[in-house]
């Protein structure tokens, strides 16, 4: 009885392995086609047949290396175009003007990645940013929920919001006099991180959050688990089947219920009070809720998609860049008087912010942008062409995957003299500046929605944060760079305050 049990375990085993070693010969297979495939287009040399380019970028990211830094080395190295691979896949790096152009401003031919896209639909297994504006790759239905939130982040709704904005940022300032003392040290991005969750709260989705008045506001810790989760996976594809991370992926499934929860809940409210005959505000929600109206065949669930989006997008990029801002000016003491000599001129004896002083705050918007050309939140994006084309000479075949890093874009030596200098007058009125090379938003279509209430909300807590404090940068702390679904300083912005007056 033993010995045919043994014989039938025996033949499905050499079933099993017989069909391994078939699958493993087919895959071996196709990554040789691939290589061979774009071998004609320049790159590093791969570390290994099987894993192409990806050992040397874990060995870089373990030494604390950005992907992003690497790319520009490579850049600078192998010219306008250059290619990785990644296992079974080709990763295409175009970085020149013209290369870019074509590909951002022709989203029929270059559509979104769906292979990228795909993969931010949830976070660890949990529906997150689904279909949203930012991770939807089906361009028609894409445009008419874009089109339905366009007029929140018009200038004329931007005007109406500037009370709240103020009212906002006054709670963040008040708190923050408890801390200045000129001698307690503390981490200034978290701090940014909460007011700009209660900001995009208030003023896109009419909620309040209280993440600046109650440590213990779960907000916070979530979305940092989120990102946290975001990154992981984008970085590793088979993260939720490792061993040990079953805790962390349960906590980050938990941080999208609370989010995903609390945006359902607001809905419904809102749902319920115009159900009701009660005022509303004509909020980002409000446009949200009217495209729902005209386009049928979105569900509750597609609208706390572009909910999360949006709300998302509007708390990093602020978050960041405001980070990123005061340790650049904050390690250049001239720089950082003309800030403040800049908003004592326009704000006066004010405090109050309005939409026409943040249009003369001309310095502070030179800042800004050399911020972002250095810092941009969202380092990059991907696209893939439907069709045959020739880029930069080099034959580039359909469906292949496109990355465009704003990060070695905006740090090129050929686009930027001295990118790797913090010098905001590069973006003074009479300095020339050649188009494609300074994208920390996108461009074309598919450009950020949400830019101009971004700068805005950074230009009021800027003008606010300095008409009340001076600070001073711990001079021990990293002023590295980390990537957590977005670029933000590793360091954590850590200073000191003293109230000016």
């Amino acid at each position: 009885m033993l010995l045919p049990t043994l014989l039938i375990c025996a033949k499905v085993l050499l079933v099993l392995l017989s069909i391994c070693a078939v699958a493993f010969v087919v895959y071996s297979g196709y990554i040789g086609y691939v290589h061979w495939k774009y071998a004609h287009l320049p790159g590093p040399p791969v570390d290994s047949f099987w894993l192409g380019n990806l050992p040397q970028l874990k060995r870089m990211h373990k030494k604390g290396v950005y992907t992003h830094t690497l790319f520009l080395k490579w850049a600078e190295e192998y010219g306008p175009l250059f290619r990785i691979f990644v296992l079974h896949k080709c990763l295409v790096v175009p970085t020149s003007r013209t290369a870019i152009k074509e590909i951002l401003t022709k989203s029929k031919v270059y559509p979104k990645s769906s292979v990228t896209y795909n993969r931010l639909y949830s976070v660890c297994g949990a529906r997150f940013l689904g279909r949203g504006l930012v991770t939807n790759t089906n361009h028609k239905d894409w445009s008419t929920r874009r089109a339905s939130v366009n007029p929140a982040f018009h200038k004329k709704s931007l005007v109406i919001a500037m009370d709240q904005f103020n009212q906002e940022i006054d709670r963040w300032v008040e708190s923050l006099t408890t801390l200045a003392d000129g001698h307690t040290k503390f981490s200034m991005a978290e701090k940014i991180s909460r007011v700009t969750l209660d900001i995009i709260a208030k003023v896109a989705f009419n909620m309040t959050l209280g993440c600046v008045s109650d440590d213990k506001s779960p907000y916070p810790a979530a979305m940092e688990l989120v990102l946290e989760g975001t990154s992981l996976q984008m970085k590793d594809p088979i993260l939720m089947w490792r061993r040990g991370m079953q805790s962390f992926i349960s906590k980050v499934k938990q941080a999208v219920d609370v989010l995903r929860k609390a945006f359902q809940k607001t809905i419904e409210d809102r749902i319920g009070a115009m159900h009701s005959g009660n005022d509303v505000p004509n909020d980002t929600l409000q446009h949200l809720l009217r495209g729902l109206e005209i386009n049928r065949s979105l569900t509750i669930e597609d609208l706390l998609d572009d909910f999360a989006t949006l709300f998302v997008a509007g708390q990093e990029t602020t978050s960041h860049a405001l980070a990123f801002l005061l340790n650049e000016v904050g390690r250049r003491p001239e720089l950082l008087q003309r800030l403040v000599d800049e908003v004592d001129e326009v704000l006066g004896d004010r405090t109050h912010v309005t939409y026409e002083d943040t249009e003369r705050m001309q310095y502070m918007t030179q800042v800004f942008k050399e911020t972002l050309r250095l810092y941009p939140p969202a380092p990059g994006t991907a696209r893939e062409n439907v069709t045959d084309v020739t880029l930069e000479g080099y034959n580039i075949p359909a469906g292949s995957f496109l990355v465009m890093s704003f990060f070695v874009i905006q740090r090129l030596k050929k686009h930027h003299h001295d990118p790797e200098d913090f010098d905001p007058d590069r973006f003074a009125d009479d300095k020339p500046r050649p188009l494609f090379t300074y994208l920390p938003f996108s461009t074309g279509q598919r450009s950020c929605v949400g830019k101009r209430f971004a700068q805005l909300e950074c230009k009021v807590l800027l003008c606010k944060f300095l008409k009340t404090f001076t600070y001073s940068l711990d001079p021990d702390q990293s002023f590295d760079v980390e990537e957590q679904g977005t670029l933000r300083p590793r360091g954590g912005a850590i200073m000191t305050l003293r109230k000016r007056r």
